[in-house]
C-alpha cells in the first residue's frame, strides 16, 4: 500500500515536471574496438528523444561504442524514480531481419547499469550468451519512437509485446506493436529506488561490420522521472525529498531490496536476506542458494552458484579453452587467436584475413535500391538502409557496408561511384562475406552502383543490380 501510494504521490509530481525526460550528460566514455562513428558529434547524438528507423531499419542517429565500449550518462535536472512497470528506456538501432516471414533481430547487445550518486552501481541481469533475444539486455528490440515523425509513438510508453511475439508473422500482415520499442527496465529488479547515472556496456560480439561494430546508442529516456528543480533535500544527499526513500537519513546509493518504497538505510530491521548470506535479496544474484561472494563467471547476472546454463565458467561453443565472449572465433575452434588483419575477426574464421575491411558473412540488410525479384538478395546493405543518404557539408567520403552472399559469382561484383570504376580499389569481394566500402564523394550529388551476378534461373543468370545516393547537404 505504502509503495502504490508514494508511486501516486510522484506521478502528481512528475505531471508538473518541466525537465526533459532524456539523459542530459555524458560523463565519461570509451570506445572499443570498431566503435567511433559519430564520437564527433558527442555529446548531442545520445541526448534527446530516440530518432528510431522501425521493424526492419536501423536508426543512423546514433554513437557507436564498439566491442567492449563504455558510456556514462546523467540526468541533470531530474531523477528517474522506481514507478509501476518499466522505469526507463534504452533505444539503440537493432532491427528485424526480414524473409519471407519476419525473421531473429539483428541486434548488439549490450548490458545497463544504474546509480543514484555515480558510485554505487547496479547492474541489470543481462544474458549475453543467449541468442537471438538476449534477455535483459539493451540493444536488441527494435526502435518505434522517433523525433522526427510526428505520428510515431511516445518514447515514454514502453512496448509490452515480446520480441519473440514479432517473428515468424507474414510481412504482408505484420503490424507494429504499440508503444515505443527499445528496451526497458525497471529499478525495482536491481532495488533501487532511485537513479541519476545510467551506464551501458557494449558486448564483446563480432557484428560482422568491421568499421561499424558494436552497440550503437541513440538515446536513453526516463519513463518514470521527477523534475528536481525547486525540490527540498533535507539530508543532502542529492535525491529531493520527494522521491527520497529516507527523506531524513542521508543515503546516496538509494538501495530499496525489498522494494516497499523505504531505503535499506532506515528500514527497520535492514533488507530481507532469503538465503542468509549477508547479501540482500534485492541485490543478490543466487537470493535463494548462499554465495557471499556473488561469484558471476559468465557475467549473465545469475551467480555461479545458482546458473542453470552450463553452471560455473564462462560459455566456450568451440571447445578451444578460449570463452566465448573473447573468442575471435566463438564457432570454430581457433585457440591460437591469430588475427593477422587486427580486425577482431579470427583468421580461422575470415573469409579474406588479409583484409579488415572484409569480415565474415552475417545476415542480410535491405536490398538497397534498384531492382527487386529473386536477384534482390545477391548484395543488400547494412549502412546504409535506404536508397538516398544526406551528409553533412564538408564530407568527402561516405561509407557503405554490404553483404555479399555465398551464392554470388566469385570475381563478378562491381562498384562504381559516379564515373568511377571502384572494384580494384576496394579490395577483396568475396562471396560468403560481409564488405565495408569507403566510398569518394564526387560533388554534391554520388550515386553509387552495384553489381553481382547469381546462379542460374531456368534460363537466365540472376543479376543483382543496385545503387544509393548521398547527397551533401
Amino acid at each position: 500500500m505504502m509503495r502504490r501510494l508514494f508511486c501516486l504521490v510522484l506521478l502528481v509530481l512528475a505531471g508538473r515536471a518541466g525537465a526533459e525526460p532524456f539523459v542530459d550528460a555524458v560523463v565519461s566514455h570509451t570506445i572499443g574496438f570498431g566503435g567511433g562513428a559519430m564520437e564527433s558529434a558527442l555529446p548531442g547524438i545520445v541526448l534527446g528523444p530516440p530518432r528510431g528507423g522501425g521493424a526492419f531499419h536501423g536508426s543512423t542517429d546514433t554513437l557507436s561504442l564498439g566491442l567492449g565500449g563504455t558510456i556514462v550518462l546523467a540526468f541533470t535536472d531530474n531523477v528517474v524514480v522506481d514507478g509501476p512497470g518499466p522505469d526507463l528506456t534504452v533505444f539503440e538501432n537493432p532491427f528485424l531481419i526480414q524473409g519471407a516471414t519476419t525473421q531473429g533481430p539483428y541486434a548488439e547487445p549490450g548490458t545497463v547499469s544504474v546509480s543514484a550518486d555515480g558510485v554505487h552501481w547496479v547492474t541489470f541481469p543481462c544474458a549475453l550468451d543467449a541468442p537471438p533475444f538476449y534477455p535483459g539486455c539493451a540493444g536488441v528490440y527494435p526502435v518505434f519512437a522517433n523525433a522526427d515523425d510526428p505520428m510515431a509513438p511516445s518514447p515514454l510508453v514502453p512496448t509490452t509485446t515480446p520480441i519473440a511475439d514479432l517473428i515468424g508473422v507474414p510481412l504482408a500482415s505484420f503490424t507494429p506493436p504499440l508503444g515505443s520499442g527499445g528496451d526497458s527496465f525497471d529499478l525495482a529488479l536491481v532495488g533501487l529506488h532511485a537513479a541519476r547515472f545510467v551506464r551501458i556496456e557494449g558486448g564483446q560480439f563480432d557484428t560482422r561490420l568491421a568499421g561499424l561494430s558494436g552497440f550503437d546508442l541513440d538515446a536513453v529516456a526516463a519513463v518514470h522521472s521527477l523534475d528536481t528543480a525547486g525540490l527540498a533535500d533535507t539530508d543532502g544527499d542529492g535525491i529531493p525529498d520527494a522521491a527520497d526513500d529516507c527523506p531524513t537519513v542521508a543515503d546516496p546509493a538509494q538501495r530499496d531490496a525489498d522494494g516497499n518504497g523505504v531505503g535499506d538505510a532506515c528500514q527497520a530491521g535492514g533488507p530481507p536476506d532469503t538465503d542468509g548470506d549477508g547479501v540482500p535479496d534485492g541485490t543478490d544474484n543466487c537470493p535463494t542458494v548462499a554465495n557471499s561472494g556473488q561469484e558471476d563467471a559468465d557475467g549473465d547476472g545469475i551467480g555461479d552458484a545458482c546458473d542453470t546454463s552450463g553452471g560455473p565458467g564462462e560459455p566456450d561453443a568451440d571447445g578451444d579453452g578460449v570463452p566465448d565472449a573473447r573468442d575471435d572465433c566463438p564457432t570454430i575452434a581457433d585457440p591460437a587467436q591469430a588475427d593477422t588483419d587486427a580486425d577482431g575477426v579470427g583468421d580461422a574464421c575470415d573469409p579474406c584475413p588479409l583484409d579488415p575491411t572484409c569480415t565474415p558473412v552475417g545476415p542480410p540488410g535491405v536490398g538497397c535500391g534498384g531492382n527487386a525479384g529473386p536477384a534482390d538478395g545477391l548484395l543488400t546493405c547494412l549502412v546504409p538502409q535506404v536508397e538516398t543518404t544526406t551528409l553533412p557539408a564538408g564530407s568527402q567520403t561516405a561509407t557503405v557496408v554490404i553483404v555479399i552472399a555465398p551464392g554470388v559469382e566469385p570475381g563478378s561484383v562491381r562498384v562504381h561511384a559516379g564515373r568511377r570504376n571502384l572494384t580494384d580499389a576496394v579490395g577483396a569481394l568475396v562471396p560468403g562475406s560481409t564488405k565495408t566500402l569507403t566510398v569518394p564523394l564526387a560533388g554534391r550529388r554520388t550515386v553509387v552502383k552495384l553489381k553481382a551476378r547469381g546462379p542460374r534461373a531456368g534460363r537466365k543468370r540472376l543479376v543483382d543490380r543496385d545503387r544509393v545516393i548521398f547527397l551533401i547537404d
